[in-house]
């Protein structure tokens, strides 16, 4: 009789205790792979490991799919094999939490999006819209997607209806972030405002921003704390604070980046007076003055902003106009203006760092900054580090 080799029955049960680990433990290792194109084949691979594995390898694999390139037309074929969505469903679907079509240019069909997301509906929570056109059955299954929580339509290149736009997204309760479409065409006939999502705490507006369709949209629920409005050419300063008035009093974070408008010399100097709750704000350097730190001042104690972060941008590189230098920080942070301020965030075409006096400025404001960080940790008791000091474009003087 021929006894087993016990060597290969060693290894064969080293192997399969190796494998037997809890589906939890799996599902956490799976849950940090980067989400790239190359994960793809990794996870597929994990699938076929065994039947413990299959499970848990399935999950990360569709919870978050990269549906470029010839992965959207299997992601397709996987999701919706017919053209009626009530034939054929599996189980797949329910796994999708964030699905990024962005990458998609050109759609074969217009039923294609509305059919996606009509699939993955229950269990979506993060959406970013193809540039393909949007279709008004697009809306009628987007309004379906209950539980999103982050919506981004920033990369549609086609004009939406606002009306349609808004009846599909008002009952998203859940929904909490949302990238405005750059594009937006107002029914003249409407005489109803807009109605948000009531949790909605982000926003933020890309492209063309009209005058015309403030009013209707101006309607914003008391949930909103964050507001970004980026690359809009038509912005004019009285629409910055029209939108201000609306909801200055509850913003925290305040963000206007990558305007090609040319803000007059100070049309920005007052604008903390509407944002008495705000504690993050990047302006473009041209809108203000130094009449932006001393005007602060002004605001009484109860009403002023806790302002921890500032970034001052710089849309126009080449605009000697803008005067503002460390000292007017420094000034600010120390009479109590801007008692609280512990990041300052700075294009380098101010040129701070020119000339041995202005570096020599910085970073004294730098070393400033972060004592003052310092000093608010041994204070509350924290051992936890905070990020403090001047950065350029980025570039923290630490490093620098």
């Amino acid at each position: 009789m021929e006894l087993p080799d016990t060597q290969q029955f060693s290894r064969e049960t080293n192997r399969q205790r190796s494998l037997a680990l809890p589906p939890e433990i799996l599902i956490h290792i799976f849950s940090t792979l980067s989400r790239t194109k190359n994960s793809q084949p990794t996870l597929h691979s994990c699938t076929l490991v065994s039947r413990l594995w299959y499970s848990p390898a399935v999950q990360a694999l569709y919870e978050c799919p990269i549906v470029v390139g010839r992965n959207f037309d299997l992601f397709v074929n996987t999701m919706c094999p017919s053209v009626n969505v009530h034939v054929k469903k599996n189980g797949l679907a329910i796994l999708v939490k964030r699905l990024d079509m962005r990458m998609l240019v050109h759609d074969k069909s217009k039923s294609l999006t509305p059919r996606i997301l009509q699939r993955c509906k229950e269990n979506l929570e993060e959406f970013v819209a193809p540039q393909a056109p949007f279709a008004i059955n697009s809306f009628a299954a987007l309004s379906k997607c209950t539980n999103l929580r982050r919506l981004d339509l920033s990369s549609i290149a086609y004009t939406l209806d606002l009306n349609s736009f808004f009846n599909s997204i008002k009952g998203l309760d859940k929904l909490e972030f949302l990238y405005y479409p750059p594009s937006c065409r107002l029914n003249k006939m409407s005489e109803h405002p807009s109605s948000w999502p009531k949790n909605l705490r982000e926003l933020r507006i890309p492209g063309n921003l009209h005058e015309d369709s403030l009013e209707f949209m101006s309607s914003f629920p008391p949930s909103l704390r964050h507001l970004g409005i980026e690359s809009c050419p038509r912005l004019i300063v009285s629409m910055v604070y029209f939108l201000l008035q609306k909801l200055g009093s509850q913003l925290e974070s305040l963000e206007i980046k990558y305007s090609r408008t040319m803000f007059g010399e100070g049309s920005l100097d007052h604008i903390l007076f509407y944002l008495p709750v705000l504690r993050r704000l990047s302006i473009p350097a041209e809108g203000i003055t130094a009449v932006f730190f001393t005007c602060i001042s002004d605001i009484s104690p109860e009403d002023r902003p806790p302002l921890v972060e500032l970034e001052l941008t710089c849309a126009n590189s080449e605009n000697e106009s803008v005067v503002i230098d460390c000292n007017h920080i420094w000034d600010a942070v120390v009479d109590g203006g801007l008692s609280q301020l512990r990041r300052l965030k700075v294009h380098r075409s101010l040129e701070w760092d020119l000339g041995r006096e202005g570096r020599y400025d910085m970073k004294a404001l730098n070393q400033m900054l972060q004592t003052l960080a310092l000093e608010d940790v041994e204070a509350s008791g924290s051992y936890e580090t905070v990020d403090a000091g001047v950065w350029l474009r980025g570039v923290s003087l630490r490093h620098a």
